[in-house]
C-alpha cells in the first residue's frame, strides 16, 4: 500500500511516501509549502519512487507466462489461482516494437530464475494468454540478472510468438 504523510517540523515540513519496504523522506522549507507547489513537489518524488519501485516484471508457472508492470514479482502470482501454483521463476522484460522483439532477463528475488525451457513451455502453453500487439514477435532471453536490459549480444531466441 501506498502512504504518504506529510508533517510541519518547525521551520520545515517533513513529507515520506512508503510503498512497502521502499521508503523517502523529505525536508521542505516551508515557504514552499503552498498547496499548489505541495502538490507538484508530491507529485514529483511520487514519480520518482514509481520509477525505483514498479518495473517490467514477468514469472512462469508449468503452464503460465506472466507479464506486468509492478513492484515485486509476488504482486503477478497473488492474482493467480492455487491449482496454478507454484511459481517457476521469473525476470524482467522489454519490448522493441520496431524491431518486433520481446526481450527477457534476469530472475525475480521472489522466486528464483526461470530457465529458458520452462519459459518457452510456459509461452507456448494454451493457458497462457498473449497480447494480439505481439503476433510474429521473436522472443529473446538472457541469463544476466540486471535491473536494466543487457547488451544485445547476450541474448538468445526462444521462439516467435504466434497466435
Amino acid at each position: 500500500m501506498l502512504t504518504i504523510i506529510i508533517q510541519p517540523i518547525g521551520l520545515f515540513v517533513e513529507i515520506t511516501i512508503a510503498y512497502r519496504d521502499n521508503k523517502v523522506t523529505y525536508e521542505v522549507e516551508s515557504m514552499c509549502t503552498s498547496g499548489e507547489a505541495m502538490t507538484t513537489y508530491v507529485n514529483y518524488h511520487l514519480q520518482i519512487l514509481n520509477s525505483i519501485i514498479m518495473a517490467k516484471k514477468f514469472i512462469i508457472t508449468k503452464d503460465k507466462f506472466i507479464m506486468g508492470n509492478v513492484g515485486y514479482h509476488a504482486d503477478l502470482a497473488s492474482r493467480l489461482n492455487k491449482e496454478t501454483l507454484p511459481v517457476l521463476g521469473g525476470g524482467r522484460w522489454d519490448v522493441d516494437k520496431d524491431e518486433k522483439i520481446l526481450y527477457l532477463w534476469g530472475a525475480s528475488v521472489d522466486y528464483g530464475f526461470a530457465e529458458p525451457g520452462q519459459i518457452r513451455k510456459a509461452l507456448e502453453s494454451e493457458e497462457t494468454f498473449i497480447s494480439p500487439s505481439l503476433d510474429e514477435f521473436k522472443v529473446l532471453h538472457s541469463s544476466i540478472i540486471s535491473d536494466y536490459i543487457p547488451d544485445k549480444e547476450t541474448f538468445t531466441e526462444l521462439l516467435i510468438l504466434k497466435q
